[in-house]
């Protein structure tokens, strides 16, 4: 049995991450610490601490099919911040109109999850893309004001990743 922390999400196409990567460029390395490019994802699904194969792959195996067909619009790439924009904790790229199968699929993923023993999602699934990390609470109101909505384009696929040490891994 081998336990890691995991969860499943989609990686970003090439539009999204320049998206993101224009909107750090409005963010002060002083204030947050950015997320590095190869890390940006969409999570759908954190599974936490759990059996790789006895939970970790069987989440990632019930919502694959679903993932399959038509790729996955991103909708419209705004800032927002967590819990709030005036007082973000983290600072995100929200996937704003984004096609309705992604909250679709973080819902089948939380079905299937919490079927293997994780527990249901509290809040309500918001696709965004985590941009940087706050040093304390941070209004980026006025960075949010700056950057222009744009498309995001489409997810590319859908990938198990464990969280180690502060980088992702894929397992799919």
């Amino acid at each position: 049995m081998t336990v890691a922390r995991c969860f499943v999400a989609l990686d970003l196409g090439l539009d999204a991450l320049a998206a993101a990567a224009e909107a750090q460029t409005i963010l002060d390395a002083d204030l947050v610490r950015k997320s590095p490019p190869e890390s940006m994802h969409i999570t759908l699904k954190f599974l936490g601490h759990v059996d790789v194969d006895a939970v970790a792959r069987k989440v990632f195996d019930a919502v694959a099919p679903l993932a399959s067909g038509p790729p996955l619009s991103l909708g419209e790439g705004k800032i927002e911040g967590f819990p709030t924009l005036a007082r973000a904790h983290v600072v995100v790229l929200e996937c704003a109109g984004a096609d309705g199968r992604l909250a679709a699929l973080a819902f089948h993923a939380d079905k299937a999850a919490f079927a293997l023993g994780v527990p249901l999602e509290d809040r309500p699934y918001r696709p965004h893309v985590t941009l940087a990390r706050c040093k304390k609470d941070f209004d980026a109101r006025k960075i949010a004001a700056r950057f222009a909505p744009r498309p995001l384009g489409f997810a590319t696929k859908l990938v198990l990743y464990e969280s180690a040490g502060g980088k992702y891994v894929p397992l799919s």
